[in-house]
């Protein structure tokens, strides 16, 4: 009795299914019959992006900035590989859909990039930099500015300048309280220049950061300060550095900085197109616009879009706002930029003149 009565539930069952099966579709459908797209779950797709060379400030951002944009684009991941510029060229090698890279390595674009239309409104001093042939195959975003970074024992107190009296035990045990006095910013025209054309008073990690400090010296003295052409490696704690801005923040030395016009660097990221896809031009177009994002990181962005600011950051935009000097992307390998830099250097060379030769 009990094997009937359950297979006359299981018809019972069946049959309300069945019963029920049209309405539960025809909810899901529209008039021409077909799964309203709003309920189809997301096209699970990925997204290829090649990083060229990777910099700690590039890894954490380009983390972030990958996140969100994947936040935006349902469906959408994307795989971040760090390889050599040389594996665009490959005969086998499948190209991504993003490469991202620096100034100097790739001399050849319109063999492995396809051409960009720049954002309404990004700046022309800075399309010109990613153009080759009259086209454009990288969009500038992001670099770090150089500084100049005096230690503090180079600051001399000026004559006459307020002085403080020093907080401490000596009030109470009826001492004279010693003097202390706050030196002033540095300015191009405060800078010891007699100390900095010492041999090996300065060092520097970037040959564009000498030709910027060339750019900053009067010209009485650059033959004197090319003839003392700085060192590099692991600098004596008295010495003048000549690094970057990321370099500076995270060395937290003490050292007293200088941001170094023209704001030209070769620490410069472009991003470039492989593989055509709405995701990858969307891509583009989203990192054009991530200005907050790279200020975070202390680097300046090629598409401005910041208000003014106090900081060392905030001097670098202004100096970009009035004249970028971007090198072009395309126009030498980087050794050779390095090698131009270092010869106009240590010849003394008008430093615009160089310069101009990196467009």
């Amino acid at each position: 009795m009990s094997r009937y009565t359950g297979m006359l539930s299981a018809l019972v069952l069946t049959a309300l299914l069945f019963w029920l099966l049209p309405g539960l579709v025809s909810g899901q459908l529209r008039e021409d019959g077909r799964i309203d797209h709003s309920l189809r779950p997301a096209r699970a797709r990925t997204m290829v992006v090649w990083v060229t060379s990777w910099q700690p400030e590039d890894r954490s951002l380009l983390s972030g900035l990958c996140s969100a944009f994947e936040k935006q684009r349902p469906g959408l991941r994307i795989y971040l590989r760090r390889v050599d510029a040389e594996e665009l060229y490959l005969k086998e090698a499948v190209l991504p859909d993003v490469v991202l890279h620096a100034p100097g390595e790739i001399l050849a674009p319109d063999q492995v990039l396809l051409p960009l239309t720049a954002p309404a409104g990004y700046p022309e001093n800075a399309v010109w930099s990613g153009m080759y042939r009259g086209s454009l195959y990288a969009l500038p975003l992001w670099y770090s500015p150089n500084l100049l970074c005096l230690p503090e024992s180079w600051q001399q107190a000026p004559q006459g300048a307020p002085q403080e009296a020093k907080e401490g035990r000596a009030y109470f045990a009826l001492e004279t309280p010693v003097p202390q006095v706050t030196a002033p910013p540095l300015t191009a025209e405060s800078l010891p220049w007699a100390r900095l054309t010492e041999k090996g008073a300065v060092w520097a990690d970037s040959p564009i950061a000498l030709t910027q400090l060339m750019h900053l010296c009067p010209t009485a003295l650059r033959q004197e300060l090319a003839r003392c052409t700085p060192q590099t490696g692991p600098a004596p704690e008295d010495a003048a550095l000549l690094r970057s801005l990321v370099s500076h923040l995270s060395a937290e030395d003490g050292r007293i900085p200088l941001v170094l016009p023209a704001v030209t660097s070769l620490r410069v990221r472009y991003a470039s197109l492989c593989r055509y896809s709405g995701d990858a031009a969307a891509f583009i177009a989203f990192l054009a616009e991530a200005a907050e994002a790279a200020a975070e990181k202390q680097l300046v962005h090629a598409g401005g879009g910041l208000p003014a600011r106090g900081d060392l950051l905030g001097q670098t935009l202004a100096l970009a706002g009035s004249g970028q000097l971007l090198p072009n992307a395309f126009v030498m390998s980087r050794e050779a930029m390095e090698r131009l830099c270092l010869e106009g250097f240590t010849a003394g060379e008008d430093p615009v003149a160089t310069l101009l030769r990196l467009r």
